[in-house]
């Protein structure tokens, strides 16, 4: 092939190139145009506003659904732990009435596992302390604090077991000693052996 043919060859295809460019670019913008035509036609104030108030509800509903879910989860342990409750207490020989008593200063002590109020003297007393203050130790009969003396009896926290550091002064027993120190701390002001008379739920 001489180089005559090969330059106009090469010409033709290069016109040809530009020509398909230039109608490409044509057929680009307009469908451009149209786009932004259709565009304008379509998305107004009250599709944008509309897609919106979609959006929102989208989210909204997410929201309660998530809540919705925990609020299930929740619920479904709250009630794995009040069986697993009753059965340690229906392993403990426990009455009726007194794992009621339990269970009513566990919900008011907020426990996640009411039944850690059944095996820890600790937790037995922490719990009954936010549950007098809850109610008013004043204003509880004597009767249910006799109940709730006779339980720390039943669980085995009373007396305690030795090694174990008492945690609240309802814990004392008749005849325990004790060293009394006031202050608490440093410099001391008074400080003396004593043996403890009588303990109740209110006093000792």
């Amino acid at each position: 092939m001489n180089s005559a043919l090969k330059k106009f060859l090469f010409s033709a295809v290069m016109l040809n190139t530009t020509t398909l460019a230039m109608a490409d670019q044509d057929s680009y913008e307009t469908f451009g145009n149209s786009i932004s035509r259709a565009f304008d036609k379509y998305v107004t104030v009250e599709v944008v506003s509309l897609l919106v108030i979609i959006l929102i509800l989208t989210v909204i509903g997410a929201i309660l659904f998530e809540i919705r879910r925990s609020s299930k989860i929740k619920q479904e342990l709250a009630d794995l732990a009040a069986a697993k409750f009753d059965l340690q207490a229906e392993k403990m020989n426990l009455r009726p009435g007194n794992a009621v008593i339990l269970k009513k200063i566990a919900q008011k002590a907020g426990l996640d596992d009411p039944g850690s109020i059944l095996r820890f003297p600790q937790v037995f007393e922490s719990s009954l302390d936010k549950y007098y203050e809850s109610e008013k130790i004043e204003s509880i009969s004597n009767e249910m604090l006799v109940k709730i003396s006779a339980l720390r009896k039943t669980l085995g926290f009373s007396p305690l077991p030795r090694g174990l550091e008492l945690t609240s002064t309802r814990q004392f027993c008749s005849g325990d000693g004790c060293t009394i120190q006031i202050p608490e701390n440093d410099p001391q002001i008074y400080s003396g052996m004593c043996n403890v008379i009588d303990s109740e739920e209110r006093y000792w």
